[in-house]
């Protein structure tokens, strides 16, 4: 039996023949139509007929529908790719620690210029700012969604980013990670990840002072406040002593973003080689910890 086709868009199969079951094929052409309604090329209608001619009243048809996704052209304007925006729909959790291993979960939504989900496989491109993330991606789901999904792997950082001059307490934040998604020239707005910080550790934390000053001399010495991680802490206040002698030119101070304070210190007078310790202590809520150094001061 002959099967008469028409589509409004594209091309189709005029006439198919069904077989022995009563099943016919045809196949459908997107082709390149040259109208300016770009919405127009979304929506797919496609009717089917079988007439017998034995009177006007012998035409059986039915249609369906579908939707066509693509990167169309008209006569005036040429469209690179089938994505026309994008957006990040979901990034999870949005405050990971910045410590080499913790992630976040992004999904990319993308529609193509009719505002339909763009077909399987389209290729989306994450970046970052800081860390790693996995770069190419691809859409799933396009009859509902149209996602692609990528992993953001935080990093060490090496500088407290949320430390200013004039707001030094420790807020538990040491930077964000700006991700942006793109697709066949097209950008989706910046969405943001926290790196967090934990709290000051002995281990990767150092009181840096010189291992020998003169009788009388001064020197540097200076106090870096890392987290458990290797995170610098910036807005940790300490406080220096030396309670074997000596003195510092400023007892108290605040870790910039680097982490680090500097003071000088002055060593006593001795007659002899002398041992002297230094103390640094880190008041911060998030500190709690004390390091030390022994200079040898050198009799004259």
């Amino acid at each position: 039996t002959a099967v008469y086709l028409w589509s409004n868009h594209g091309s189709i199969t005029g006439v198919v023949v069904t077989d022995s079951l009563g099943f016919a094929e045809a196949v459908w052409y997107s082709m390149r139509d040259t109208i300016t309604d770009l919405s127009t090329y979304s929506d797919i209608w496609v009717k089917a007929e079988v007439r017998t001619f034995a009177s006007p009243d012998s035409i059986v048809s039915d249609s369906l529908h579908f939707m066509n996704t693509a990167g169309w052209w008209d006569e005036e304007v040429e469209l690179d790719g089938v994505v026309d925006s994008l957006a990040i729909i979901d990034l999870y959790p949005d405050s990971i620690l910045a410590d080499n291993t913790s992630t976040s979960t992004i999904q990319v939504q993308a529609w193509d210029v009719n505002d339909y989900p763009v077909i399987n496989g389209t290729d989306i491109r994450l970046m970052a700012t800081y860390g790693s993330i996995t770069e190419d991606i691809h859409t799933t789901n396009e009859c509902a969604a149209s996602v692609a999904t990528g992993i953001y792997t935080s990093r060490t950082l090496t500088r407290d980013m949320s430390w200013s001059a004039s707001d030094v307490v420790d807020d538990g934040i040491g930077g964000w990670a700006e991700i942006r998604a793109f697709a066949d020239g097209v950008w989706s707005d910046v969405d943001t990840i926290t790196l967090l910080t934990s709290y000051a550790s002995t281990d990767n934390s150092e009181l840096i002072a010189p291992t020998t000053l003169p009788s009388g001399a001064t020197g540097s010495v200076t106090i870096r406040i890392r987290d458990e991680f290797g995170n610098p802490l910036g807005g940790h206040m300490v406080t220096f002593s030396a309670p074997s002698g000596g003195s510092f030119s400023v007892l108290t101070g605040y870790t910039n973003a680097s982490g680090s304070f500097t003071t000088q210190f002055t060593a006593p007078v001795v007659g002899t080689d002398t041992p002297v310790t230094v103390l640094a202590s880190d008041s911060d809520s998030r500190g709690g910890i004390t390091m030390s150094a022994v200079i040898t001061v050198l009799a004259p």
